[in-house]
């Protein structure tokens, strides 16, 4: 079966995380951890090809992430975030949907360790967030992909995309980063300019194939 139109977004009116302590104790990794942050990143690059530049790290607001996921018309089977760091857009949806699973991926496991715990400690279910790369991470038809990429190159992002695009063509992909550079694909591109942590328009890309 394919991937079918679904209301299930668009009847939605709440634009304020019901789960107030988790969010708590997301907005709280800032403050309290950030220091220890800084100390696994230069860890992790010091013999390695990667750079601080590769684990920025930034939140992106509940509201922003509704109006998004509200204006998606496809019905997801699962929503994968690439580059979840502690897992702000997995609560996020969790806290939305808690039926349908999400998976996050991403390379810093200081920060992947942190939002598992949270999960441990709400005992949240149909979450899960992972230590994996996103150039090994098999998407399936029906994802809603989330791509937290500011820290990929631009030519990366294209050639993972088309690639996605190609082999799931029924997928939902929300990213910080322009998705694809082919016309066929283009069509089906919208743009959306939303407040983050370090710009109050940051520009969001919606691919649909609808």
């Amino acid at each position: 079966m394919g991937v079918i139109l679904s209301p299930l977004f668009i009847c939605i009116d709440i634009n304020v995380m019901k789960n107030t302590k988790l969010l708590e104790d997301l907005e709280s990794y800032i403050n309290n951890y950030r220091r220890e942050d800084y100390k696994r990143v230069k860890e992790y690059t010091e013999n390695s090809e990667l750079t601080s530049k590769d684990f920025t790290y930034g939140s992106t607001p509940y509201e922003t992430f509704f109006n998004l996921i509200n204006d998606v018309n496809l019905k997801p089977k699962r929503f994968i975030v690439v580059g979840c760091s502690i897992g702000w857009m997995n609560f996020y949806w969790n806290d939305l949907h808690p039926n349908i699973e999400t998976i996050g991926i991403d390379i810093h496991p200081y920060r992947i360790d942190y939002g598992n715990k949270l999960i441990k400690d709400y005992n949240l279910d149909n979450i899960e967030l992972k230590d994996f790369s996103f150039y090994d991470f098999e998407f399936q038809e029906g994802d809603l992909i989330w791509q937290s990429n500011l820290c990929f190159p631009q030519e990366e992002i294209y050639k993972s995309n088309d690639k996605i695009i190609e082999e799931t063509p029924n997928i939902s992909i929300i990213s910080y980063r322009s998705i694809t550079q082919k016309e066929e694909s283009k069509t089906f591109i919208k743009k959306y300019y939303y407040p983050v942590s370090w710009t109050p328009k940051q520009p969001f890309f919606m691919y649909e194939k609808v």
